[in-house]
């Protein structure tokens, strides 16, 4: 995941490919368990994507919006699925991106 700074405005790449994903050919054992095939991040904002496939409706993508936040106890880094005013735009922001990957 790059984040690059450009005139005061943040723009988020694609990690992983900036391809399409393998075709629904390949085995779901080939393909690596557990790994968002793509991630948008702004800020503590990010969507991850999702490739899923089954033999009766072939492949489609979910999509996963999550902020992250430091615990304060613990001081671990941890995501959350609720977001506050102040992510909104953001969180628009990255679905964009993610919508048109």
């Amino acid at each position: 995941m790059t984040t690059t700074k450009k005139a005061g405005r943040k723009k988020a790449e694609a990690t992983g490919t900036d391809t399409q994903p393998a075709p629904a050919a390949v085995a779901p054992e080939a393909r690596q368990a557990n790994r968002p095939v793509a991630v948008f991040k702004l800020g503590r904002v990010r969507v991850s994507i999702w490739r899923n496939h089954s033999p009766q409706h072939g492949a489609w993508f979910s999509f996963t919006p999550s902020r992250t936040y430091k615990d304060q106890k613990s001081g671990e880094f941890k995501n959350a699925g609720s977001f506050g005013v102040d992510d909104l735009l953001l969180l628009g922001e990255v679905c964009r991106q993610a919508r048109w990957w």
